[in-house]
């Protein structure tokens, strides 16, 4: 919403600004065409993304409270790690994550408890609920194009049928790549076995690939996943994800084997792709 107009408006991506006027943005990831310089919307930010006031030296965390808890907790999450060091100021991530997370949780737990209303029989399907429901799609660019191409094979895992359980094709391609490395006689298959691909690093090359991602684009996201996974482990004191492998030459190979797996996971898509790149 802009804070000028208080109207709806699209955010897109602007060029960075000069050297100079970068200092005062560090860490930023978007540029507003407004006053406004910072965007803390739910999904274009990590867990937590550092920041400083203006005339304070020390690094401090924001997020918004989830939309079921906001009306209790009021306002932001907003913690100073107390430290002046960015190193050290990272070192303390994990613990601020714990502390919100705990937060959110007491929350619910005292909306849960909270008294209900019994209602008749009569205003039991008349009742209008305002509970805050929160609905998500699954890989919406691949749920639209299956949807339109009427693919019974990928239908199930963008929950386009019905199922007993709900699909997740990003899980799905992380169990089959698991299966490939665990079973491959490559070297570069070597590092990724005993359950070293997760669904969070598949996520990124499996809701990029409808929009034509390509194996270099895929392997950068996978390595953002692995630097992830390694800042927080080496907070806990743990080693790499990978054990100190080469990050960048194994998220290049495993970008290959995601492309594949895709490939054969949603074929309706693919060819439809082939066919829009010929045009």
């Amino acid at each position: 919403i802009c804070p000028r107009k208080r109207t709806l408006v699209r955010i897109q991506p602007c060029p960075p600004p000069p050297l100079k006027a970068l200092k005062s943005l560090e860490n930023s990831y978007f540029y507003l065409p407004t006053a406004t310089q910072r965007c803390y919307t739910e999904g274009m930010e990590k867990m937590f993304k550092l920041s400083r006031r203006k005339g304070s030296a020390k690094w401090q965390v924001r997020k918004r409270w989830p939309a079921d808890v906001a009306p209790i907790l009021k306002g932001e999450f907003t913690k100073s790690t107390g430290e002046e060091d960015r190193k050290a100021a990272q070192a303390q991530l994990p613990y601020l994550a714990a502390e919100y997370e705990k937060a959110v949780a007491e929350a619910r737990a005292k909306l849960a408890e909270a008294p209900r209303e019994a209602l008749s029989e009569a205003e039991g399907d008349a009742f209008v609920s305002r509970l805050p429901i929160a609905l998500d799609g699954s890989n919406s660019g691949l749920q639209h194009f299956t949807a339109l191409l009427r693919d019974p094979i990928a239908a199930p895992h963008v929950n386009l049928v019905g199922n007993d359980r709900p699909g997740d094709i990003y899980a799905h391609i992380a169990s089959l790549a698991q299966e490939v490395v665990d079973q491959s006689a490559e070297p570069q298959a070597l590092v990724w076995r005993g359950g070293k691909i997760t669904r969070g690093i598949a996520k990124g090359p499996c809701m990029t690939y409808a929009y034509a991602a390509t194996r270099q684009g895929m392997a950068g996201q996978i390595e953002e996943a692995l630097r992830e996974l390694d800042r927080v482990a080496a907070a806990k004191g743990q080693p790499p994800h990978l054990g100190g492998e080469d990050n960048r030459a194994a998220a290049f190979w495993l970008a290959g084997l995601f492309r594949r797996l895709l490939q054969d996971a949603v074929p309706a898509m693919r060819s439809a792709m082939d066919w829009l790149r010929g045009l």
